[in-house]
C-alpha cells in the first residue's frame, strides 16, 4: 500500500521542502541546517500554500499537525 499522506508540523514541512529543493540545485547534496530567519519568513504563509508546495515537491498530500 502506498503512502497517501504525510503528517508534519508546518515548520517540518518547510524544512523538508527547502532541503529537497536545495538538494536538486546543489547536486543532491542536502544541507543539514537551514537558518531560522528563513523558516520564520515562510511560517507567515498560509497552511494551504505550504500544503500545495509540499504536494508539488513530493507528490504526497500533507496534513499539518501542531505539537502540544
Amino acid at each position: 500500500m502506498a503512502i497517501r499522506k504525510h503528517a508534519l508540523t508546518k515548520e517540518g514541512a518547510i524544512i523538508a521542502i527547502t532541503r529537497s529543493q536545495i538538494g536538486k540545485i546543489d547536486g543532491n547534496k542536502v544541507p543539514s541546517g537551514i537558518r531560522q530567519t528563513f523558516i520564520d519568513l515562510y511560517m507567515q504563509q498560509s497552511d494551504e500554500k505550504i500544503k500545495s508546495a509540499y504536494l508539488a515537491e513530493f507528490e504526497i498530500k500533507l496534513e499539518i499537525v501542531e505539537l502540544k
